[in-house]
């Protein structure tokens, strides 16, 4: 699911005027053909659309929208708002409308942006920093007047973060409509979808700050977006994610009895290297025989591969732990705004291939997802805890699930972003024909093993709450993520 963040990327080379329609009967026919191609490939390609809604009710946000984009001409970010609002009601994580460059063309020479960037951690707002202005700033400051890094925002306008959050989820879709998710979307371009939220723009705005345990009211003048900060910023975490791609995972030894595993993601955790990846770990723990507890890290997991190997290392006996269906198989003629020079349109027709030869061979197929164990001495029966955050979702909230199911495993941290039950994924690009807004949308479904009549939402509440301390000094702050591992342990099942 990382890769859902790949848009952030888009924003830093955008700058321009927004383009007024010369022609608005012209304009006004384009959104129409636009807004059916989306109706068709929404319906066509997105899994499980109607699991957490009814589909009349779908049906009837969708009619409702579409008169809107046939009674008047939209701007790009109101075109936005509109089809984000539609993706926002199936409650898919995996599932979201993508800000294209006409919108954000539009939106930055007219924004009033706060004139810092933000960072969102652990659900806290946070200044990241000044940019040097570019040449549309409207005003130069002093550096006395800047607020300092670090200092964390508290309230925007005499609404609090959370306040926020609630507007701002209107444009982000999440699983099971959980704000944690939407958190961790939002917390990397909080200022736009603020923007989008915001009905009056004004030329300031008030801001609650606190920093050094001292709160003041600060009367914030909106500038130009710091684009250069964000622009490194955004950097650093596709740099970061490119090399966690490329490692299967990290293990280690914390004193004689307790095994450590942090996985980053699962986007790669599948074959030969990951598979030797595991034995190795695993026999170190066998060897080790003082083993007590292995805790599995997964904060800031967006998912990837389902974990059925990994589980293999947890279990006793062949056990299904959940299941991977492809429930959208679309024809040539479907796949026509479907964009297909990139990674995961290869994957999909690749998974697609691989599915229809196993239903072949095994008749009576339907994704069952089954966990072999692997040599029975290398079996872990200790204790087992979890930790995860607001950015765990998709593949590693379901293993979150499934050893808090299947192994009675304490989940520890901060409640996952993700469902624990089910999610949609696959994940196509969608792109409109004429206004070039794109979708990312999911084809396909995974479950864990959990009974869908009778699912109950606290399954995904921590049995101990867990959450560090953020400091802007990299080094302070790492001490307190590791912080998490050691409370943790104190609470360990003896």
């Amino acid at each position: 699911m990382n890769h859902l963040l790949s848009f952030l990327f888009l924003l830093v080379s955008l700058v321009g005027s927004a383009q007024k329609s010369a022609n608005p009967a012209s304009e006004l026919k384009q959104q129409q053909k636009d807004f059916a191609v989306f109706k068709s490939g929404l319906s066509l390609i997105e899994s499980k659309m109607d699991r957490h809604i009814s589909m009349d009710s779908i049906q009837s946000f969708l009619s409702t929208t579409e008169k809107t984009f046939n009674s008047e001409v939209l701007t790009p970010i109101d075109e936005f708002k509109l089809y984000a609002r539609c993706i926002d009601l199936i409650e898919s994580g995996h599932t979201q409308a993508v800000p294209n460059k006409k919108v954000l063309v539009e939106y930055f020479p007219k924004a009033k942006s706060l004139p810092f960037d933000l960072i969102m951690v652990n659900k806290h707002l946070y200044v990241n920093g000044y940019s040097t202005q570019s040449k549309n700033a409207r005003v130069k400051r002093k550096k006395s007047e800047e607020l300092a890094k670090g200092a964390e925002i508290i309230a925007i306008d005499g609404k609090s973060i959370a306040e926020w959050m609630l507007l701002i989820g209107e444009f982000i879709g999440s699983d099971e409509d959980d704000p944690s998710f939407e958190y961790t979307v939002a917390g990397q371009l909080f200022d736009f979808y603020r923007f989008l939220a915001t009905e009056t723009h004004t030329d300031r705005l008030e801001v609650d700050v606190v920093f050094k345990k001292d709160t003041t009211r600060e009367s914030i003048l909106l500038t130009y977006p710091p684009l250069k900060l964000a622009d490194t910023r955004f950097k650093a975490i596709e740099k970061q994610h490119e090399k966690d791609r490329r490692t299967p995972g990290k293990f280690k030894f914390i004193g004689n009895d307790v095994g450590y595993f942090r996985f980053t993601t699962f986007d790669e955790a599948i074959g030969n290297q990951y598979s030797e990846f595991l034995a190795k770990s695993f026999k170190k723990i066998k060897k080790k025989k003082q083993v007590k507890t292995v805790v599995i890290d997964l904060r800031g997991n967006g998912g990837g591969n389902v974990q059925t190997e990994l589980m293999s290392y947890f279990l006793e006996k062949p056990q299904e732990v959940g299941s991977y269906k492809i429930v959208k198989r679309l024809k040539k003629s479907e796949r026509k705004h479907i964009k297909k020079n990139d990674h995961f349109y290869r994957l999909y027709k690749k998974n697609l291939r691989r599915f229809k030869r196993f239903e072949k061979k095994h008749p009576g197929y339907d994704g069952q997802l089954i966990s072999y164990p692997v040599d029975t001495s290398l079996i872990y029966r200790g204790n087992v805890i979890v930790l995860t955050d607001e950015g765990t979702f998709s593949a590693a909230s379901l293993l979150a699930s499934q050893l808090k199911t299947l192994r009675d495993a304490q989940i520890m941290g901060s409640r996952a972003g993700g469902s624990f039950h089910v999610c949609n994924a696959g994940t196509l690009t969608y792109v409109l024909p004429n206004s070039g807004i794109k979708f990312v949308l999911n084809p396909n479904a995974c479950a864990s093993t959990l009974d869908s009549k009778s699912i109950d939402p606290a399954v995904k509440d921590v049995d101990v709450e867990i959450v560090p301390d953020y400091d802007p000094k990299a080094g302070t702050y790492k001490k307190n993520w590791e912080g998490v591992v050691k409370t943790a342990l104190k609470y360990a099942k003896k």
